[in-house]
């Protein structure tokens, strides 16, 4: 994405051949080639995260909270919204879902409650 001179990329992990001035990451996972916690501490631009409390496809703890914590980025913060899930970050998916459904996520808010979140501290990033 490229919105005025910034350009940035969101994704599951920081694997990508573009040159990026920020990086937004949604329920970061660790389930990639290489795995992503291996660049994680050469994250030195502006780093915006998410994760969700009921994420149990990539439990915070184990990868987007260990990914900031990692980071060499001055400028960086971290989101956890309270009652979302890994699915929620994205458009409805049964394949998402089946895999959520399956590792115990019991979410406490609606996907748009969890997107509108997102999108507020996404757009003044």
């Amino acid at each position: 994405f490229v919105v005025s001179d910034k350009s940035f990329i969101t994704s599951h992990g920081y694997n990508s051949s573009y040159f990026i001035t920020h990086t937004i990451t949604l329920s970061m996972g660790d389930y990639t080639i290489p795995p992503v916690h291996d660049y994680a501490s050469k994250v030195d631009i502006p780093l915006l995260m998410y994760s969700a409390t009921q994420d149990c496809i990539d439990p915070p703890a184990q990868n987007s909270e260990l990914d900031y914590n990692l980071s060499t980025s001055n400028c960086k913060v971290y989101f956890e919204i309270v009652g979302g899930c890994h699915c929620y970050f994205a458009q409805p998916d049964q394949g998402c879902y089946n895999t959520q459904d399956k590792c115990g996520a019991n979410p406490t808010i609606t996907m748009q409650q969890q997107q509108n979140i997102t999108i507020e501290y996404v757009v003044p990033w």
